[in-house]
């Protein structure tokens, strides 16, 4: 990740202030910013000797499921500890150890740690609550725990997301909630399923200079971020 954005931002940099044009002057005021931010982060994560990894799952306007990987370390300089967005990684397949291998990818890639290094100072361990992560043998918490290079790390499942489950399970008995989540799952597989009608529904937002978000799956998503 660091070496991409550093890459980009070097191209950048040898263009000639004649070459460069007004739309490129945020581009390398963002990566200049992410690139320090990430290489600060980088050396706080090699040199803490605990840290806490959280996932989230997403989706991109394509139908690509995606990684969102947050750390969580000792920042001795505040002298408190800090959480922070990491990165963004598009697993293999949704597998419990392909999105695992994109989780080690993120952290390794970012901080420059083999992945047994990081694995070794994992206290703690958040998650979605989805089946791929949660699972004992196959999903990701059990396959670290089978890893050698854990060491008793903490599991814990987003207090947000056991709050979404227990109010959407709380309406499921009225019938004008049942109608309306079965309406958002229609919208969502016709999108998700269908690349041509995803890219019609781009076209039309565009048409008439709107944003829009492709629908997602479940219906309703109380909560994001963990």
């Amino acid at each position: 990740m660091i070496m991409k954005l550093s890459a980009h931002f070097k191209r950048l940099m040898e263009l000639s202030l004649e070459k460069r044009t007004p739309q490129e002057a945020p581009v390398l005021n963002f990566y200049a910013t992410s690139v320090m931010q990430l290489k600060e982060t980088a050396v706080k994560l090699r040199e803490s000797h605990f840290i806490s990894v959280m996932e989230d799952g997403g989706t991109d306007f394509g139908v690509l499921e995606e990684v969102l990987v947050y750390v969580r370390y000792l920042d001795w300089e505040l002298g408190k500890p800090v959480s922070e967005y990491l990165a963004i990684q598009e697993p293999k397949s949704g597998s419990g150890s392909d999105v695992l291998g994109a989780i080690s990818t993120c952290v390794t890639n970012t901080s420059g740690m083999d992945d047994s290094d990081w694995k070794g100072k994992l206290t703690a361990f958040g998650s979605d609550g989805c089946a791929v992560m949660t699972g004992s043998k196959n999903g990701v918490w059990g396959l670290l725990q089978q890893d050698q290079s854990t060491n008793n790390f903490k599991r814990f499942w987003c207090g947000a997301h056991k709050v979404e489950l227990a109010v959407v399970k709380s309406l499921e008995h009225y019938d004008e909630f049942v109608k309306l989540r079965e309406t958002l799952q229609t919208l969502y597989k016709e999108y998700h399923y269908s690349p041509k009608a995803l890219r019609e529904l781009k076209d039309l937002a565009e048409a008439l200079e709107e944003n829009v978000s492709r629908p997602l799956n479940g219906g309703f998503h109380i909560c994001k971020p963990l």
